[in-house]
Order: C-alpha cells, then structure tokens, then sequence
C-alpha cells in the first residue's frame, strides 16, 4: 500500500509508464499542441470575434456540410484527435471546447484535411438556460467537442476553402 505522501509521485510515474507507451511522434505533437493552446486562449480572451470569425473558414450558415474526406486524411485526424485530447488532459488549466476546436481547425488546414468547424445552442429544460458548444468534423470523425449534433441545434458551420 503506497503511503498518502507518495500517492503524487505515483501517479506521476503513471503518467510516465503512459507516455513512454507513445510514439516519439505523438509526444512530438502532443507538446506542439499543449504549448499552441496558449496563444489560441489568448486570442479568443483578447481578439475581438469578428477578427476571430475571419479565421473560421467559408460560412456555410446553419447548414451542417462536413466536406468528404479519404480514409487517409480520417486517420491523420485521428492522430490530430488524440493529441488535442492529450494536451488538454495534461494541461495545468482548463481549455473548453472552443480553444479546442479552434486548434484543432489549425492542426487540419496545416494537415491539408478538409473539415468542418460547427457552432450549436441547446436549451436546457426546465431553466430553458442556453448552452453553447463547438465541434469539428472531418468526414464521420468528431475531431473535438464530440458528437454535437446529437445534443445540438446547428446555429453556424465553417468549412475548409
């Protein structure tokens, strides 16, 4: 039985037994994408939005359009998927699904894989309080932010140009 003064040095060589299980180029990507969270929650806490929205894509208005993609381009949003998931896990502060799927939208135009960055609200009964959620889709891959469309109505999509 590990003694409460060593449970954090436990589960940090836990957490290095995982990451020594990765490739060396998944850690590569995973440390790109945890340092690029800082500047994307700058951004988005700094920039105004319609200097933001520039950086979405072509506005395809509430149409849910997810532009197709190869098998190939699938996998490599796989891999983008797992690392942005990863970083976010390990990162020291909370990053929503908005950084989220604004990092991800500039790991995939770096990629070339065509995608889809959405918008959705749901209305949450009985308080009818709204809730907003971000999520990108590359073919049948929810890259970030899940599944969105099983709980939320379309209100913007952006696709690839």
């Amino acid at each position: 039985m590990t003694s409460p003064s060593l449970k954090p040095l436990a589960g940090l060589l836990q957490k290095l037994r995982n990451a020594a299980q990765l490739s060396f180029s998944t850690i590569a990507l995973v440390v790109l994408v945890w340092i690029l969270l800082w500047p994307i929650r700058i951004a988005i806490k700094t920039c105004p939005l319609r200097f933001l929205a520039r950086c979405y894509g072509r506005d395809c208005g509430a149409d849910a359009v997810v532009p197709i993609a190869s098998d190939a381009q699938i996998a490599q949003a796989h891999y983008v998927r797992t690392a942005v998931a990863l970083a976010v896990k390990y990162s020291p502060s909370s990053a929503n699904c908005y950084p989220q799927a604004l990092l991800a939208r500039l790991l995939l135009i770096i990629a070339g894989i065509p995608h889809a960055l959405f918008f959705g609200l749901e209305r949450r009964s009985p308080s009818y309080d709204l809730s907003a959620h971000a999520w990108v889709m590359v073919g049948p891959l929810a890259v970030t932010g899940g599944n969105g469309f099983e709980h939320y109505a379309v209100v913007r999509c952006y696709v690839t140009d």
